[in-house]
Parts: C-alpha cells; structure tokens; sequence
C-alpha cells in the first residue's frame, strides 16, 4: 500500500512520499494553471433599496422596488370607500357638539349627586359586610399594637 503525506505547498491535498508538490501545485509554480473565472460576468450594482436586484446603467433602482414605490403611491380605492359612505350619514343622525355635556361643563350639584347614586347602590348590598370588618378591631387588645 502507498504512503502518502500532505502537499507542503497547500497543504490540502494528499501526494505520494517521492513527490515533492501535488499536481495542482505544479501547474501554479509552473504557470500552466487556468482557472475558469467569470470573466463574463460583469460586476454590477446592487439596488441601495433592497440589496438584491442588480441595477441596469443609468438607473437609481430596480424594477421591482420601483413597482414597490408606484403601488404605495397609489390611493387605494377600499381607503377612500369608507369614507364616501361616512359622508352620506343624515343629519339627523349626526350628533351635534352642543348636545355632547363636558366633564368641565358637570355642575358641582350634579357631581354631587352622582357621588350619592353611587354610594347608594355599593352600600345596597349586604349591610353587615363591613360591619364585620370593625368588630375584628374591638377584639385587639394594646399590647397587640
């Protein structure tokens, strides 16, 4: 069986011990060595935008991000459909601003009074629940404090 050992030059490839450099090696020391590159292939711009796309000469974007840019530019037409049918509403549907009371417009009476309503019906429930609550204070003695 043949022994081999790594090539000192690239040391990726595996050569026979009599060699001294593997044959890709050679051929680079030797100059013969031509690797397909792509010549053919221009090297072109990216579009600033998406960074994707390949520009053409003389433009700023690519297609694709300039069909983006039309269609967010176009109104759409569900956009401006509710609002056609909010400016058919009747008048006499319509709220008017002098109907609608402000908070700042409440007198101190009627604030008042809305206070009691709702005291009355927190206090409409059972009446000895918060009695309970001071009778556990009654049971304390000073020195528990």
């Amino acid at each position: 069986m043949a022994k081999f050992k790594k090539c000192p030059r690239c040391e990726i490839n595996y050569i026979p011990l009599e060699k001294e450099y593997c044959e890709i090696c050679e051929k680079e020391m030797k100059g013969e060595a031509h690797y397909e590159e792509e010549e053919d292939y221009e090297e072109g711009v990216l579009c600033p935008r998406c960074r994707v796309n390949y520009l053409a000469e003389g433009e700023k974007l690519c297609e694709s991000c300039l069909a983006e840019i039309e269609k967010e530019k176009e109104p759409s037409a569900a956009a401006f459909g509710d609002w056609e049918e909010e400016e058919n509403v009747d008048d006499e549907e319509a709220i008017d601003e002098e109907d609608i009371i402000m908070p700042d417009e409440l007198s101190l009476e009627a604030i008042a009074e809305e206070e009691d309503e709702l005291l009355e019906e927190e206090l409409e429930g059972d009446p000895d629940e918060y009695a309970d609550e001071d009778d556990d204070l009654d049971d304390l003695d000073a020195e528990d404090f």
